[in-house]
C-alpha cells in the first residue's frame, strides 16, 4: 500500500507543532525545530499503524 504524498506533508504538518511549541516555550533552541519535526512525525505514522493494527485484531478479521 502506498501512502499519498499529501499524507507526508500533514505528517510533516503535525511533526512540525510539538517541535514550535517545544522551542517557543524555551525547551529547545531553534536549531534544534527541525531535527525533531522528522521524530515526531516518525512517531505519529507509527503510532497510527499500530492503532489501526490493534483496531484490525479486535475486530477479529485477522
Amino acid at each position: 500500500m502506498k501512502i499519498p504524498r499529501r499524507a507526508y506533508v500533514i505528517f510533516l504538518l503535525l511533526g512540525l507543532v510539538p517541535s514550535v511549541l517545544l522551542w517557543a516555550f524555551g525547551k529547545v533552541a531553534w536549531w534544534a525545530v527541525p531535527l525533531l519535526t522528522i521524530p515526531f512525525a516518525i512517531t505519529l505514522i507509527v503510532a497510527l499503524a499500530l492503532l489501526a493494527t490493534i483496531l484490525w485484531m479486535a475486530n477479529g478479521s485477522h
